[in-house]
């Protein structure tokens, strides 16, 4: 749903934090594949990217999923 999850493998990551991504005012999600769909929409429901490079098949997934 585009929440964040409390995971322990948050804990073994090193990243910067969320306050701190979406501070920036241009965020690029590249990522592709329909098996990532679920994961990609959780992303940009969250607004954390502000441009999603992917390829056709994901986006028209995508896309059904939000009109759905």
């Amino acid at each position: 749903d585009g929440k964040l999850v409390d995971h322990q493998v948050n804990q073994r990551s090193i990243s910067m934090s969320l306050d701190r991504l979406v501070k920036i005012p241009h965020r690029m999600l590249i990522s592709g594949g329909v098996e990532k769909t679920e994961m990609i929409g959780a992303l940009l429901r969250a607004s954390l990217p502000t441009t999603l490079i992917t390829d056709q098949a994901t986006a028209q997934r995508l896309l059904a999923l939000e009109t759905g």
